[in-house]
């Protein structure tokens, strides 16, 4: 596991991870590839054929009161 999250880190601060279009959004697309590819070097080849992204919602912490 600690290879897989490191490579994973390196290819996600490697190059970018937003579209072309829209750089407030992350290219799902052409980042499983890459991370895909990326786990296929680690793991035997095809041990992992798809990654499932889960989506996090970031909200601001508000003071009680």
């Amino acid at each position: 596991m600690p290879f897989l999250q490191d490579a994973f880190l390196r290819e996600l601060n490697g190059a970018t991870i937003a579209k072309a279009d829209d750089p407030k959004s992350v290219d799902e697309t052409a980042l499983k590839a890459r991370l895909v590819a990326r786990v296929n070097q680690i793991l035997p080849a095809g041990t992992v054929a798809e990654l499932k992204f889960q989506p996090i919602v970031v909200a601001p912490v508000r003071a009680q009161q």
